[in-house]
C-alpha cells in the first residue's frame, strides 16, 4: 500500500510538488528537532523508567580522542592532570559535555571544582565503558578559560566486579551552543603532566584477596605544585610541560563501545562538623592520635586546615579498619581533602569516627579545622516508618541507614570491605529501596540489571558479582532474575523488560532447565558455588535437590510468566507454567519429612537431610506447597530455629507474614535482629551483630518487611497504579508509613484503640487503592471521612469514590479513589 501512494505521488504532476514540499518538511523535521527533543528531559510514563538523559548526548557525533601519555607509560596507580586553554568570544548558553576516563576524575573549570570522583568504577559489560554527561556553560567565561582534569587510573588485578585496562585515558567533548568555537575536545594539543605529589602505592589485598580495585593513597604535599590546586588555575605555567599522546578514537580499543552512564551524577555537599569538635587538639607537637566521632555511618571524604612549622611530617586519616589515606606536610599553611571515598563503619573503634594519627612530628602542627564532607548515590529519602514499638523503628532506621551507605556507582554488599555487587544481596536493595527512595534509585537498579545480563556467559547462566565475572552462585542468581519481576510491579517499566527478555529467557530454558532431574526438582551442580546461606545448620550436597533452591524456582517460573506476557512472548508462558508445575507435583514427596513433622533441607536420592530448618520451611511456605496438615510443623520450625543468616531472615519473616501471623513475625524479628538493635553501630551487620562486616546490604531487608506486610503497602498492578493497604499489625497499636512510588508518596498511618481502629491513607493521583480494615476485632461499622460506607457485614453506598471490594477473614476491603481519606472502624 506504502508503493502505491509513493507511485501515485510521483507519477502526476499536480500530487508531485505537494509530496516533495512533505518530504522536505519531514526531513527538516527530523534534522532539527528530533535532536533537541532525544536531549530534552523526558517525562516518566509509568511505563519506563526514563534516565537521566538531559545531557546524554547532544547527538552529536564523539570527535573526541582518547588521551594519556604514550602507551609505554601507563603504570597502575597514576594520577595524572591534563590542562586545555579555551578563548570564547562570549559565554554558551549550553555546553552539554561528555567524559569517559579510566578509572576517575576530578574536573576544575576556571579553578573551581565542577566534579568531583566522576566516573564510574565499573563497567557495562567486560568491554565496553560508560561515560558522564553535564552541562558546563555555567563554569565558563567569555574570553581565556582553563579546563583541567586530574584523572586516577588505577589499573591493575580486577575487583569481583571491576574489570581494568592495562592504560589510562581521558575522553572529553563539550558541544557549545551559540558561541566560538563550538566544540572543545580531547586530542594532543592538551598538555599533561604526572601530579608529583600522588606518591604510587602497590595494589592491596583484602583477606588475601583483592576485592575491590584499592590502592592507598599517598599525598606529599612538598612534592605538589606551588599549591594543591594551583595548577587548575587560568595563571598556572605550563610552558613545561608536553603534550598528550591520542591513544584511540572515541569507539577504539580498549574502551570499545560508550554507553551513558544513565545515573545521576554524585552530589557536592556541605562538609559538617564532627560530634566531638571541641576536643580536637589545638596544636599537636609529638606523635600523637585522636577519633572524631561522625555519629552515623555514611560515604564521604575528610578536609583538614593546618599551619605546619616544620615539613615531612605525617597525617594518617583512617575511617575503618580496612583503608588508610596519608598526607606529608609541606610548612606553612594547607588544605587537603581525602581522595579515596570512605565510610566510618566504627570498626575497631565501636564508634563512628575518623581517626588521626600524626607520626614523625619534629615541630609545631596547628590545626585549624576539620569536616566530613558527606557523599553517596544522588538520591532523596522519602520513605518513612514510625510504630509505638521503639526497637522497632531503631532498626528500621539502621536499615536505612544500610541501605544508603551500600550504594554509590552500583550497590555494594558492603561499602568498607568489598564493593562487590553480589546479586543475592543485589536482589534485596532494590526491593527495600522502593520503600525507601526517589525515582534516582529504580535507575541504580536498571543499570545494574543490563550489566547482569550484558555479562551472560555463553551457557546463559550469569556472574554473581556482574558486570564481575568471579562467581556463579546459582539460588544468588535465582533470586536477581526473581527481582525484574519486582522491579517491574514497582515501576511499570515494561521497556527494559521487553529489553532483557531474550537473555532472560534464555537464561531459564538453555541453563536452568538443563540442571533438573527427570522429576523436573532442580539439583545441585558440579563446579558452581551451591551457597544458599551463611549461618548454621546447613548441610549443602552436590547433587542433592535442595530445598530452598526449588522453592526460588517456583516462585522465578512464576516471574517468568509475568515477564513473557509483558514481552508478548505468550507461547513461552505455557513452558514456564508446566516446569513450575512439576515442581510444585514433586515438592512434598521430596522434602516433606513426616517423623519430624517438617521440611529438610534436601533430599539425595532417596535420602533425606537429617536438617529441618528455618530456610526450608520458608521456602516452602513461599512456593505454597504446605497444607493444613504440614502447617502446625512448619510454624513450630518458623518459631523456633534463628540458624538463617540475615540473607535468609528476609524470607523466613516473610513466610509467617504471608501465613498471617504478622506477631510471630515481629516477635521473631526484633528477637533476631536483637544484637543489631543493641549494637553501637548504625548500621547492620552481615552476620547477625557484631559479626563481620557491620554494613551489609542484604541485612536491611526489614525496611521492605514493614512498608509491604506491616504497613502493607504493596502494588498490585504495576507501577502502583491499583495497590492494596493491608496492615498487618501484630501485636502494635500505632504505625505511620510513607512509601514512594513513581507518581507521589503513599501515606498511611494506623491507630489501634480499644474500641476503634484508624486509618488515616493519603493515596496519589492515578493511583487506585484496595483498602483493608484489619479484622483484629469484631467490626460493628466502618465510616469514611465522617460517612458510615459498612455497617454488620453489608457494604453500604454513601460515597462515589468508595466501592465495596471482596472480603476475607483477615480484612474487611474497599476500593478507594485517589485523595485524602479518614477510615474508622468501630464496635458499635
Amino acid at each position: 500500500m506504502k508503493s502505491d501512494m509513493l507511485k501515485n505521488n510521483l507519477l502526476y504532476p499536480e500530487k508531485r510538488s505537494l509530496f516533495i514540499l512533505s518530504l522536505f518538511l519531514i526531513l527538516t523535521y527530523f534534522v532539527c528537532f528530533l535532536p533537541a527533543l532525544e536531549a530534552s528531559p523526558k517525562k516518566n510514563n509509568g511505563g519506563e523508567v526514563r534516565e537521566n538523559n538531559l545531557l546524554s548526548s547532544a547527538n552529536s557525533k564523539w570527535t573526541a580522542k582518547w588521551i594519556w601519555q604514550n602507551r609505554d607509560s601507563s603504570l597502575p596507580n597514576t594520577w595524572l592532570c591534563l590542562r586545555k586553554k579555551v578563548t570564547l568570544l562570549e559565554k554558551p548558553s549550553s555546553a552539554p559535555t561528555r567524559i569517559a576516563v579510566e578509572n576517575k576524575y576530578w574536573l576544575f573549570i576556571n579553578g573551581s571544582l565542577v566534579v568531583s570522583d566522576g566516573g564510574m568504577d565499573i563497567r557495562p559489560d567486560f568491554s565496553n565503558t560508560y561515560y558522564d554527561s553535564l552541562d558546563i556553560a555555567p563554569y565558563l567565561n567569555s574570553g581565556e578559560n582553563i579546563i583541567s582534569v586530574l584523572v586516577w587510573y588505577k589499573g591493575g588485578v580486577n575487583g569481583y566486579s571491576q574489570n581494568m585496562t592495562k592504560i589510562g585515558g581521558l575522553l572529553f567533548q563539550s558541544d557549545l551552543k551559540g558561541v566560538e568555537p563550538s566544540i572543545i575536545i580531547s586530542d594532543d594539543s592538551w598538555k599533561i603532566k604526572e601530579h608529583p605529589a600522588f606518591i604510587r602505592t602497590p595494589q592491596q589485598q583484602q583477606w588475601g584477596d583483592y576485592k575491590w580495585v584499592e590502592y592507598p593513597v599517598i599525598y606529599d604535599a612538598q612534592k605538589e605544585f606551588t599549591g594543591m590546586n594551583s595548577w587548575t588555575s587560568q595563571s598556572f605555567d605550563e610552558h613545561d610541560w608536553p603534550l598528550a599522546s591520542i591513544i584511540a578514537d572515541a569507539s577504539g580499543s580498549p574502551w570499545n563501545k560508550l554507553l551513558y552512564r544513565t545515573i545521576p551524577m554524585h552530589e557536592i555537599l556541605k562538609p559538617v562538623d564532627f560530634i566531638n569538635k571541641a576536643a580536637l587538639p589545638k596544636q599537636v607537637t609529638s606523635d600523637t592520635t585522636f577519633t572524631l566521632e561522625l555519629g552515623n555511618n555514611i560515604q564521604g571524604h575528610v578536609l583538614f586546615k593546618i599551619n605546619s612549622k616544620t615539613e615531612g611530617d605525617t597525617i594518617l586519616i583512617r575511617m575503618n579498619e580496612w583503608y588508610t589515606e596519608r598526607y606529608i606536610t609541606k610548612t606553612g599553611l594547607q588544605e587537603y581533602t581525602t581522595f579515596q571515598w570512605q565510610n566510618p563503619s566504627g570498626q575497631p573503634w565501636k564508634k563512628h569516627s575518623v581517626e588521626f594519627s600524626f607520626k614523625n612530628v619534629t615541630g609545631e602542627i596547628q590545626v585549624l579545622d576539620v569536616k566530613f564532607l558527606p557523599d553517596g548515590y544522588n538520591t532523596k529519602i522519602l520513605g518513612k516508618f514510625e510504630s509505638d514499638n521503639t526497637r522497632l523503628n531503631t532498626l528500621w532506621k539502621k536499615c536505612l541507614n544500610t541501605s544508603y551507605v551500600c550504594m554509590r556507582d552500583q550497590f555494594y554488599d558492603c561499602p568498607d570491605r568489598e564493593r562487590g555487587q553480589w546479586w543475592g544481596d543485589v536482589s534485596e536493595q532494590i526491593l527495600y529501596s522502593f520503600y525507601l527512595y526517589d525515582h534516582n534509585a529504580s535507575l541504580l537498579a536498571k543499570k545494574g540489571f543490563r550489566e547482569l545480563f550484558n555479562t551472560q556467559k555463553e551457557d546463559k547462566s550469569l556472574y554473581t558479582t556482574a558486570p564481575g565475572n568471579r562467581f556463579h552462585l546459582p539460588d544468588q542468581n535465582m533470586a536477581a532474575v526473581m527481582s525484574i519481576g519486582d522491579y517491574f510491579m514497582y515501576t511499570a517499566d515494561s521497556s527494559l523488560v521487553r529489553e532483557l527478555y531474550p537473555k532472560i529467557s534464555a537464561y531459564f530454558k538453555q541453563y536452568i532447565s538443563n540442571t533438573r532431574n527427570c522429576d523436573g526438582m532442580l539439583i545441585l551442580q558440579k563446579d558452581v558455588w551451591n551457597w544458599i546461606d551463611w549461618g548454621d545448620s546447613l548441610d549443602v550436597k552436590t547433587g542433592s535437590a535442595n530445598t530452598v533452591v526449588n522453592g526460588l524456582f517456583v516462585r522465578l517460573s512464576e516471574t517468568m510468566k509475568m515477564l513473557a506476557k509483558v514481552s508478548g512472548a505468550l507461547s513461552d508462558i505455557k513452558y514456564y507454567e508446566n516446569m513450575q508445575r512439576q515442581v510444585k507435583k514433586n515438592f512434598n514427596s521430596y522434602f516433606w519429612n513426616n517423623k519430624k513433622n517438617a521440611y529438610a533441607f534436601y533430599r539425595l536420592k532417596d535420602s533425606l537431610s537429617s536438617i529441618s530448618d528455618d530456610r526450608s520451611n520458608a521456602w516452602a511456605v513461599l512456593a505454597g506447597a504446605v497444607d493444613n496438615k504440614k502447617l502446625k510443623g512448619v510454624i513450630d520450625i518458623l518459631k523456633s530455629k534463628l540458624w538463617a543468616s540475615p540473607y535468609q531472615e528476609r524470607y523466613i519473616e516473610e513466610a509467617l507474614f504471608v501465613l498471617g501471623l504478622p506477631e510471630e513475625a515481629l516477635l521473631r524479628m526484633l528477637s533476631y535482629y536483637r544484637p543489631d538493635i543493641d549494637s553501637w553501630s548504625q548500621t547492620m551487620w552481615e552476620r547477625m551483630g557484631n559479626n563481620s562486616t557491620n554494613n551489609h546490604a542484604w541485612a536491611a531487608s526489614p525496611c521492605y518487611l514493614l512498608g509491604a506486610y506491616v504497613a502493607g503497602i504493596k502494588p498490585i498492578k504495576p507501577g502502583y497504579s491499583e495497590y492494596e493497604v493491608m496492615p498487618m499489625l501484630g501485636n502494635l497499636t500505632y504505625v505511620s508509613a510513607s512509601i514512594p512510588t513513581q507518581k507521589e508518596v503513599i501515606a498511611v498511618s494506623d491507630s489501634l484503640r480499644e474500641d476503634t481502629f484508624t486509618m488515616d491513607l493519603v493515596s496519589p493521583k492515578g493511583c487506585k487503592a484496595i483498602v483493608g480494615i484489619p479484622q483484629i476485632k469484631k467490626w460493628i461499622s466502618v465510616e469514611v471521612n465522617g460517612t458510615t460506607i459498612w455497617k454488620k457485614g453489608k457494604f453500604i453506598k454513601a460515597l462515589d469514590a468508595i466501592t465495596s471490594a471482596k472480603s476475607d477473614k483477615g480484612f474487611i476491603k474497599f476500593k478507594v479513589a485517589p485523595g485524602n481519606w479518614k477510615f474508622t472502624a468501630h464496635l458499635r
